[in-house]
């Protein structure tokens, strides 16, 4: 019986985790707060933190920062200017962005720009530099 207390919960834990998920996909142009997660999540803020490291492998701020510069990318790749891409994200500003931008990718936003521009790519990054959701058009990422 315990076997099934512990699968359920592990469940439970996976729901919980993709409607925090969701609503951060949803809210990235504004802040957002762990207690405002927690209590979307019904938990409390350092149970959901554990529980979002666990089940995703990085803190509820971090993975809101991978979606930020991930949205952020899409944007610069259709030509937005970066001050007005990093308010539409939710980074307080464009050496915000940039400083989340560079840490992922390994360059800046300017710089990726650029390459993706006269590479003719959307994606100009190497794989091994970047920490940050899959480079593909995955809803998880780009929603």
């Amino acid at each position: 019986m315990a076997a099934t207390r512990t699968g359920s919960s592990a469940a439970t834990g996976r729901n919980v985790i993709d409607v925090v998920r969701d609503y951060m996909r949803s809210h990235l142009d504004r802040r957002i707060s762990l207690q405002e997660l927690s209590e979307l999540a019904g938990m409390c803020r350092f149970a959901l933190a554990r529980t979002f490291a666990r089940e995703v492998g990085v803190p509820p701020h971090a993975y809101l920062n991978r979606l930020r510069v991930g949205r952020a990318r899409e944007l610069i790749a259709a030509g937005r200017r970066l001050s007005d891409v990093a308010l539409e994200v939710g980074f307080t500003d464009q050496s915000h962005l940039t400083r989340h931008f560079k840490r992922q990718l390994g360059m800046t936003p300017g710089e990726w720009a650029r390459q993706s521009r006269g590479a003719g790519r959307q994606h100009p990054v190497q794989p091994d530099r970047y920490a940050g959701p899959p480079l593909t058009s995955a809803p998880e990422v780009l929603a």
